[in-house]
């Protein structure tokens, strides 16, 4: 019962998140609109990682993988916004 219980909650948890993304595209933010998006995808996706695919019950290198995608993704995100802003 308490992995039903936990499963409701995080997926309330992705409902809100998704209330507040449809809200937040409505208010006038300009540039803050693209770090108030990214920052509720990436709960999102955080949430579903941990909660939905397992992660918490795999080995070492399973859990290795998800952190060096992220950290990839951040490496590659900080290359493009330095090409971005040396423009």
């Amino acid at each position: 019962m308490q992995g039903v219980k936990s499963d409701l909650f995080v997926f309330a948890g992705l409902l809100m998140l998704l209330i507040m993304t449809v809200v937040g595209s409505y208010w006038p933010l300009g540039e803050g609109l693209l770090i108030w998006s990214l920052a509720i995808s990436s709960l999102k996706a955080y949430l579903i990682i941990r909660f939905y695919m397992n992660f918490r019950a795999g080995d070492r290198a399973t859990k290795l993988f998800p952190y060096l995608a992220g950290v990839g993704l951040f490496i590659l995100l900080l290359l493009v916004s330095t090409d971005f802003l040396t423009r």
